[in-house]
């Protein structure tokens, strides 16, 4: 693995790919081409890390923009990006915290595949959560939690 930092594996990829991408995607592309720290191997956590850490002690200083959702680009592609815009999925959020923001879009059975339903369910203590139940009756989860509570369920 070559011995680059893994911002500077971030940068590389988004220039190679010319537009807005997801973490994620950034994430594989950094293992496909070998870039990233050869101490261990770059996660999707670690790549969104290093770039919303950009964000927010470098402002508008820093190499990356985010262009909607977990989508980035580098500063100056997302003009370009605006175009492709057909080529980004919806990104709106099922689950946010209301501490920090964050969010989560749209939540898979690791059986399936299918996209879960939204649901609630009442625990031993009566309380009414929300839970997420796959369709094909493989099970269900419970909501995500982000900051020490549950993350809110948002309703069109």
């Amino acid at each position: 693995m070559t011995d680059t930092t893994l911002r500077g594996a971030i940068i590389a990829v988004m220039t190679r790919e010319g537009s807005a991408m997801h973490y994620r995607a950034i994430t594989e592309g950094i293992t496909a081409e070998d870039l990233g720290r050869s101490e261990t191997v770059a996660t999707p956590s670690d790549v969104n890390g290093v770039i919303t850490t950009s964000l927010d002690t470098e402002g508008k200083d820093s190499p990356f923009e985010r262009v909607g959702g977990e989508y980035y680009a580098l500063r100056g592609q997302a003009t370009e990006s605006a175009d492709r815009e057909e080529y980004l999925p919806d990104l709106e959020p099922i689950y946010v915290c209301e501490m920090c923001g964050m969010s989560v879009g749209t939540i898979t059975c690791g059986r399936c595949g299918k996209e879960l339903t939204q649901e609630t369910a009442t625990t031993e203590d009566y309380r009414t959560i929300n839970v997420s139940v796959c369709p094909d009756g493989h099970g269900m989860v419970k909501s995500p939690v982000c900051c020490g509570q549950d993350m809110v369920f948002l309703v069109d």
